[in-house]
């Protein structure tokens, strides 16, 4: 599978290298996402479904949002996705029989109010 970067340095096993990405994935799109004042204002909350291609040279490409609860919190997910290639590192692309391979990603964001 592919991975998030940030964690190719650390020693360890490849599931805990993949732990270390997942954490990372989700503390990247969750300090770009906010709550929009529309969803806020009409206490919009559940789940966002985006699904990607990491292609491999660990870039994303088509984002495709398949679930979105409303209130443009869609559209919060897909951005902050979007600005993923914009990083100095990019994904560690999937692996198949030794050779890098593109990988469909799926990613769910819970949005709750408070």
């Amino acid at each position: 599978m592919p991975r998030f970067p940030g964690c190719e340095d650390l020693v360890g096993t490849q599931e805990e290298k993949q732990a270390c990405a997942e954490q990372k994935l989700l503390r990247y799109i969750y300090d770009r996402v906010k709550f929009t004042p529309l969803a806020r204002e009409n206490r919009i909350e559940g789940l966002v479904i985006l699904t990607f291609v990491v292609d491999r040279n660990g870039e994303i490409k088509n984002p495709e949002i398949l679930r979105d609860p409303g209130g443009r919190l869609g559209e919060q997910v897909l951005n902050a996705v979007n600005s993923m290639n914009a990083l100095s590192d990019p994904w560690t692309p999937g692996m198949q029989s030794g050779r890098a391979v593109n990988v469909r990603f799926n990613l769910p964001i819970r949005f709750k109010l408070e």
